[in-house]
């Protein structure tokens, strides 16, 4: 005998509503793909001049793993027990795990399996009028992802109509409805396009612009991408536990007030704000104070370049982890802040520094 399922009558309503919603999505897209003009797009120019586009197919399929990369890549089935650093993909900038590529020539170019099959063409839903490209080379300097407003330097996709739209490859395949743990589970947040003005992220409280996710049920509840997609649990090494989200203000504070502080900035936890907590040690962190979800996150670093200014390759680096820290920069002469931005170039074997917008004047 068959088993029947019930659907309470809340829940009939949403679904309903999404596939609505759907449906609306690809009427438009095969509206706007229909009347649009041959002619323009033709006379389209490539919006980030310094990434190289694949030719966008027809039938925008998945990509070549051989086209993604000038020398010829090896794939990796399982994990070679001799490496002693984590592996970091070009493409997505997340650590990397078997199945994966390495570049026979190029000692760290790593890409996922996945990654390596990236579609040429994808239409997203914050921009549905137009198809973006994929961009396998981004410019030295990075792009700013118009989904989680961060700085990256991985693969990149790009509308070539709109000069400012460009997403990583992490806020391109983020799905258009989701659920939120820490807000209801049962409830469902669609990404939303539109400029809210005056309304604030229900997780870091800063303004919301751009494209954010707001939940159907609760109208106060919006967050932005990237708070979205903050995960459950991270790790830091100060402590020896994984870290928690937290979304509630914890009990207490120090010295019996109500005042918390984060283990790394050692600058007041404001409660209203998400942060990571460890249950056992109770100690609080920001998100921003965490690397591997910080501002700096999406940046892969490692990456040599040549200057003008130095013989050797100098290296992107962090701001915590250079050995010129206290040292003058080698264009300016002024004293090495190691970049606004958290990031510097440097040549550790002859404690050489740039900042890094001294060093983006002098690549080569």
């Amino acid at each position: 005998m068959a088993t029947k399922f019930y659907l309470s009558r809340r829940l009939k309503i949403r679904l309903v509503l999404f596939i609505l919603w759907r449906l609306q999505q690809q009427a438009r897209v095969g509206i706007r793909a229909r009347d649009g003009s041959r002619e323009g797009e033709a006379q389209s120019v490539l919006s980030m001049q310094p990434l190289r586009a694949y030719a966008s197919s027809s039938d925008g399929g998945d990509s070549d793993p051989s086209k993604i990369h000038e020398h010829p890549l090896i794939f990796h089935e399982s994990e070679d027990v001799k490496q002693s650093y984590r592996r970091v993909c070009n493409a997505c900038v997340q650590y990397v795990s078997p199945p994966f590529y390495s570049c026979s020539e190029c000692p760290d170019f790593f890409l996922h399996g996945c990654c390596a099959r990236l579609p040429e063409l994808i239409r997203h839903p914050a921009h549905a009028e137009h198809s973006l490209v994929l961009h396998s080379k981004a410019p030295k300097t990075g792009f700013s992802c118009r989904g989680c407003h961060l700085r990256c330097n991985g693969f990149a996709y790009s509308c070539e109509n709109c000069d400012d739209f460009t997403l990583d490859v992490v806020c391109s395949l983020i799905n258009p409805a989701i659920t939120h743990k820490p807000h209801k589970s049962t409830h469902i947040l669609f990404m939303s396009r539109s400029m809210i003005i005056d309304e604030k992220c229900s997780c870091c409280a800063s303004i919301l612009n751009g494209i954010c996710y707001e939940c159907s049920s609760c109208p106060i509840f919006k967050l932005h991408v990237r708070c979205a997609l903050l995960p459950k649990t991270v790790r830091h090494y100060y402590d020896q536990h994984p870290l928690r989200l937290t979304t509630n203000a914890p009990e207490g504070g120090t010295n019996g007030t109500d005042e918390f502080f984060c283990e790394v900035c050692e600058e007041r936890i404001d409660i209203e704000q998400w942060n990571y907590s460890c249950s056992k040690c109770y100690q609080l962190f920001h998100v921003d104070c965490i690397p591997s979800i910080d501002q700096l996150s999406r940046i892969k670093l490692g990456s040599h370049v040549r200057v003008d200014v130095h013989g050797c390759p100098v290296e992107l680096v962090r701001r915590n982890d250079s050995v010129c820290s206290g040292r003058k920069c080698g264009s300016c002469h002024e004293a090495l802040r190691l970049g606004d931005d958290g990031l510097a170039y440097e040549c550790s074997n002859c404690f050489f520094g740039l900042h890094q917008n001294c060093a983006n004047k002098h690549f080569f």
